[in-house]
C-alpha cells in the first residue's frame, strides 16, 4: 500500500492508528493530515544463515530489505556502509519468505533482536554479521489529525510502545544505550 492510500485510511478514521519508520514523517502530505508520536530508535544488526560447510563460511555482502519505498533511509544507510542491497518482492512478506530468501541467494538483512521471541534467530539458523553497522529506525505512531491521545487506553499504548522500543535497544546495545533517542543515518 503506498503513502497516500495510507494517509487516506487514517484521515478517514479507517484505523486509529499506524506505526512507520523515519521516511514516512518527511512528506508534508503526513505533517497536514497526521499527526505524528514518535516511540522511539529501533537498532537493527544485521543477520544471516549459520553456514552448513566450512566452504561456505564467508559472510554474505548483500543485504535484504523491504522495497526502496517502504525504507529508502534503510536503503541509503545500509549502502553508506558499504553494502548491496536486494529488496524483497512485496508479494513475499511472510517471514518464512525471507528466511528462505535469505537461504537461496546467500543474504543478510537487518533484525530487531530485542523485539524477538528467546530462541527465535536459532530457531531460524541465523547468526549475527560479522560486520555490524550502526543501524537504527526511528518508528512513529500515526494517527488521524484530530485524533488526540487522550484516553488512558490510548496514553498507556503509547508508553508501551515507547517501554518495548527502549528495552530492546537496551537488550541489543546494553544500558548505557538503549535510550537512544536520535537515529544515526547519513544525511
Amino acid at each position: 500500500m503506498g503513502r497516500g492510500e495510507w494517509v487516506l485510511l487514517l484521515s478517514q478514521a479507517v484505523f486509529d492508528g499506524v506505526i512507520v519508520v523515519s521516511s514516512w514523517c518527511h512528506t508534508r502530505l503526513v505533517s497536514t493530515l497526521l499527526r505524528t508520536v514518535p516511540l522511539g530508535v529501533l537498532p537493527l544488526q544485521l543477520f544471516c544463515p549459520i553456514p552448513s560447510s566450512p566452504e561456505e563460511a564467508l559472510p554474505p555482502s548483500k543485504v535484504l530489505l523491504p522495497r526502496k519505498s517502504i525504507t529508502p533511509l534503510l536503503h541509503q544507510t545500509v549502502a553508506w556502509h558499504g553494502f548491496q542491497v536486494e529488496q524483497q518482492p512485496v508479494a513475499c512478506q511472510e517471514v518464512s519468505a525471507w528466511i528462505k530468501r535469505l537461504r537461496d541467494r546467500d543474504l543478510m538483512m537487518p533484525i530487531c533482536e530485542g523485539l524477538l521471541e528467546q530462541g527465535w534467530i536459532e530457531a531460524n539458523g541465523l547468526m549475527p554479521h560479522s560486520q555490524q553497522p550502526d543501524l537504527r529506525e526511528q518508528l512513529w505512531l500515526l494517527l488521524p489529525s484530530g485524533s488526540l491521545p487522550k484516553s488512558r487506553e490510548a496514553r498507556n499504548l503509547i508508553r508501551t510502545l515507547r517501554q518495548r522500543m527502549v528495552k530492546a535497544g537496551e537488550q541489543v546495545f546494553g544500558e548505557s544505550e538503549g535510550s537512544l533517542g536520535s537515529s544515526n543515518q547519513p544525511s
